[in-house]
C-alpha cells in the first residue's frame, strides 16, 4: 500500500523543521519505507523490526543501518572516492498511528578522523 505524506524533518525534538516536503510512505508486509527528495538527493527511510535504515542517492551515496546497541560500518561513495564510516546508534524509535509515522534517531558517525552526533526527527503525516 502506498500513501502520500507531508514530511517534516527536525534536528531537535521541539525545533523548527529544517525541511518540509512531500513524499510517499510505502508498506511492504510488516515494513515501511518513507521516500522523499531534497536538493537533488533522494532518501529512503526503511523501518522494520526495531531497525531503521537510511539510504541516500545522489552524488554522495550511502546506506546505513540503525539498531540500538549495534554498531554498523558503511561506505559513503563520493565523486572523489569512498569514505569508510561507522554509525553508533544511541536512540532508534518509531511509532505509527492513524495520522502517520514519527521517527526519532540519535546516532554518532565515526570516520575521517572524527566523530559527530546527529539527531533526526521525522514527522510524516498522511496526505490522503
Amino acid at each position: 500500500m502506498e500513501r502520500n505524506a507531508i514530511i517534516k524533518v527536525r534536528e531537535s525534538a521541539d525545533g523548527e523543521p529544517v525541511l518540509m516536503t512531500t513524499g510517499k510512505i510505502i508498506r511492504l508486509g510488516g515494513s515501511l519505507n518513507i521516500i522523499y527528495g531534497q536538493e537533488g538527493a533522494f532518501y529512503t527511510i526503511g523501518i522494520s523490526d526495531g531497525i531503521v535504515s537510511i539510504s541516500r542517492e545522489s552524488d554522495e551515496d550511502y546506506s546505513l543501518i540503525l539498531c540500538e546497541g549495534k554498531e554498523d560500518e558503511f561506505t559513503v561513495s563520493t565523486p572523489f572516492g569512498d569514505i569508510d564510516m561507522k554509525v553508533v546508534p544511541e536512540r532508534v524509535f518509531y511509532e505509527e498511528n492513524e495520522q502517520g509515522i514519527r521517527v526519532e534517531l540519535v546516532y554518532n558517525l565515526v570516520g575521517g578522523g572524527g566523530s559527530e552526533t546527529f539527531r533526526l526527527y521525522l514527522e510524516c503525516k498522511y496526505d490522503d
